[in-house]
């Protein structure tokens, strides 16, 4: 959700026109293009550029192959960590260890876009995160006469919160400041800075706001002398609900240019005959753009339903109408199925998504050539345009043949998250893989006001990245 805050502040601070068509990384002028065709052709080709911090990535296996799996190309990248070729539109577009698992004999992972088009222009970003070095800085916070349960501190470089429990004399709590070590990262030499205290059932009492606060590693971050204001509360009707869920999580991100919260500003609404409502503070922060988060689970799916740039009421409430705003239920979990060659499920009632994206794991026993077995892994995400309740990846060609699946294989299959996301898979094809592994796609909301929803669920392993229906 971080990654939200930051890409949706930075589209909305731009004026977007409320379609978020992600930048492309244009193929470099000697790039190789594979299959080309005659000079009375003009059609694009599909282009993938991979790079690994920053830096090109060359000689990454690209397989290029048609609807069918047909092989077109079999290429690496060039030094600029770029590799093309002319292919029909649906096709798939797949990478071999771009950036290989650790170093077990026989552990693979493979990156795969389908439904591509012509003039795609793809993208595969590594990053080492262990590079990463955070800023270590002390709060001063002043003292809160609520006497809080808790101090959140939130920034655009961070959010950090203590768990603080005040003093307690004559059986009574006491308002006291409160000091506390936190880590930063990508501060600049300022920032601004959100506090927001809660009590013991999490709702938000009081907050300030600080701009311009110097930031130094290893400093102090003296924000003692800011005055406390209640945070204002306000009401959320959700109506038309027709997911059949008992509790809605109702997450809420206060997000400017330069300052957004988490999403810990939350309520817990009970659903009774397709409504749910309740009370959430919501700290006034000029410039501020509102995101709602609209989180419920069933039997087999996690939904999120994201809203942002909505006014209010004219009695200052928010109303939600979730018509057609749920996608199409899992009615059962992603199973992978070797001989169709397809991860699929049962898909109840509910909107049509534009996309999907899935993370899938295929164990092997190996023989160690000593008379034993080790196990091998191959680790699949592919992401693409939704068709239907089920999912084929490409069968790889006679060269790639060892990663396809086999009868005597494990399958694990890690997450399957299905989207409904302005401008649909054509607007965020380019980048989907990168934010799927490395955000949330809730990242691909854009615009100063709209709507975007996930559904998400698993079998025999972890659930989405993303997921914190209930995150205390």
């Amino acid at each position: 959700m971080r990654k939200l805050v930051g890409l949706l502040v930075a589209v909305a601070a731009c004026g977007d026109d409320g379609v978020h068509h992600l930048a492309d990384a244009p193929p470099t002028a000697d790039a190789r293009v594979d299959g080309a065709p005659g000079i009375d052709a003009a059609p694009l080709p599909v282009t993938i550029t991979v790079t690994k911090d920053s830096a090109p990535l060359p000689n990454v296996k690209v397989y290029f192959q048609a609807p069918d799996s047909t092989e077109i190309s079999s290429t690496t990248t060039d030094a600029t960590g770029v590799a093309s070729a002319f292919m029909p539109n649906g096709g798939f577009v797949t990478a071999l260890d771009p950036f290989p698992l650790p170093s077990f004999l026989g552990n693979h992972t493979l990156k795969t876009f389908a439904n591509v088009k012509a003039g795609d222009h793809l993208v595969l970003t590594g990053v080492i995160n262990a590079t990463t070095i955070g800023t270590g800085v002390t709060f001063n916070l002043p003292a809160d006469a609520a006497t809080p349960y808790q101090y959140n501190v939130y920034s655009t470089c961070g959010h950090s919160q203590t768990y603080y429990t005040p003093p307690v004399s004559g059986g009574q709590l006491v308002a006291a400041s409160v000091s506390f070590p936190a880590t930063l990262y990508g501060c600049g030499a300022t920032t601004d800075f959100l506090v927001v205290t809660v009590d013991s059932n999490y709702k938000a009492l009081d907050f300030f706001t600080a701009t311009g606060v110097a930031v130094v590693d290893q400093g102090t971050v003296d924000l003692s002398a800011n005055v406390y204001a209640p945070v204002p509360q306000k009401t959320f009707n959700v109506l038309n609900i027709a997911t059949p869920f008992t509790t809605l999580y109702y997450y809420l991100t206060v997000a400017t240019p330069t300052l957004s919260t988490s999403t810990d500003l939350y309520a817990n609404m009970p659903v009774t005959t397709g409504s749910a409502s309740g009370l959430i503070g919501v700290p006034t922060v000029p410039g501020s753009l509102l995101v709602e988060d609209l989180e419920g689970s069933t039997n087999y799916s996690y939904h999120d339903a994201y809203r942002w740039g909505q006014a209010p009421e004219t009695d200052g409430s928010y109303k939600y109408d979730a018509t057609n705003r749920f996608l199409a239920e899992f009615s059962t979990y992603p199973a992978f199925d070797q001989p169709t060659n397809a991860l699929s499920w049962t898909a109840g009632v509910g909107s049509t998504p534009d996309l999907y994206a899935a993370h899938f794991q295929i164990t092997r026993n190996e023989d160690n050539g000593s008379g034993g077995t080790f196990s091998s892994y191959i680790d699949w995400r592919i992401v693409g345009a939704y068709s239907g309740a089920a999912i084929k990846p490409p069968t790889l060609p006679s060269d790639a043949a060892i990663y396809n699946p086999l009868a005597a294989d494990g399958f694990n299959v890690y997450d399957v998250t299905l989207a409904k996301v302005p401008g649909g898979y054509d607007a965020v094809r380019a980048h989907l893989l990168d934010v799927y592994e490395h955000a949330y796609l809730a990242a691909l909301v854009a615009g100063a006001s709209g709507h975007l929803e996930l559904e998400s669920a698993s079998q025999g392993g972890k659930v989405g990245p993303h997921h914190h229906a209930k995150r205390r």
